[in-house]
């Protein structure tokens, strides 16, 4: 049975685990109330992590295609202008 620093370091890692490896960190969480706490906090902080990364995310391409309507409507305006 894994112990409880094992654990640890496989919730915070990106390793995947082969079927047994995940059976053991299942019966061990359902046993540990500790490490199944942790297991949930951790989850959530990705969570969150993963919700500000995509509101960036879409924020920046909002505001990439409003500096670009923006200059070519400049660009529009200065042909316009010209005789």
């Amino acid at each position: 049975m894994l112990k409880c620093n094992e654990i640890v370091e496989l919730i915070a890692s990106d390793k995947s685990l082969t079927f047994l490896g995940k059976m053991e960190l299942k019966m061990h969480l359902l046993m540990c109330k500790h490490c199944n706490n942790y297991s949930k906090q951790i989850e959530i902080i990705n969570n969150q992590y993963k919700k500000s990364i995509e509101k960036v995310t879409n924020t920046d391409e909002v505001h990439v295609q409003d500096l670009e309507d923006k200059v070519l409507e400049s660009v529009k305006n200065k042909k316009e202008q010209k005789p």
